[in-house]
């Protein structure tokens, strides 16, 4: 493990997953400009998020593997890519890949030191938010 201190991680900041239809997700997204134009405090500015369309695809995105890789990246802080395959005993292709594509979605960070790529997560916390109820909610369907 790392013993030097994560400057790149603030453990006060929440990343927050929802699983939300495109026009929930617009809705939410108007609403919070409407308040910023009205001048109101939206509250913590620790809080940042990613919209998915269905259970299935909160499954892939966070699946217990990937969960594993992310807590992996915080907690012992690799230097490289491949440092991470080894860490997690997985394939630097398939750690490679699932390491991009969370980059594409917001949820690492990748910083440049020579010619290796570190990857960062740089939240505290993951929160996952899924509608029990509501008007699009029978459109999230759970796979197994």
């Amino acid at each position: 493990m790392n013993t030097t201190e994560n400057t790149d991680t603030d453990a006060k900041k929440t990343f927050v997953v929802r699983v939300e239809s495109v026009s929930e997700a617009r809705a939410r997204m108007r609403e919070a400009a409407e308040a910023i134009d009205r001048g109101d405090d939206l509250g913590s500015r620790d809080r940042y998020g990613l919209s998915l369309p269905s259970d299935g695809r909160l499954n892939q995105v966070l699946s217990e593997k990937t969960i594993a890789l992310l807590r992996t990246i915080a907690r012992d802080e690799p230097a490289s890519i491949n440092e991470t395959a080894r860490m997690v005993d997985r394939d630097v292709h398939i750690v490679h890949d699932t390491l991009t594509d969370l980059e594409a979605l917001g949820l690492i960070r990748f910083v440049e030191e020579g010619q290796a790529k570190r990857p960062v997560v740089w939240y505290g916390s993951l929160e996952i938010d899924i509608p029990i109820e509501g008007p699009d909610s029978a459109t999230h369907t759970a796979t197994s």
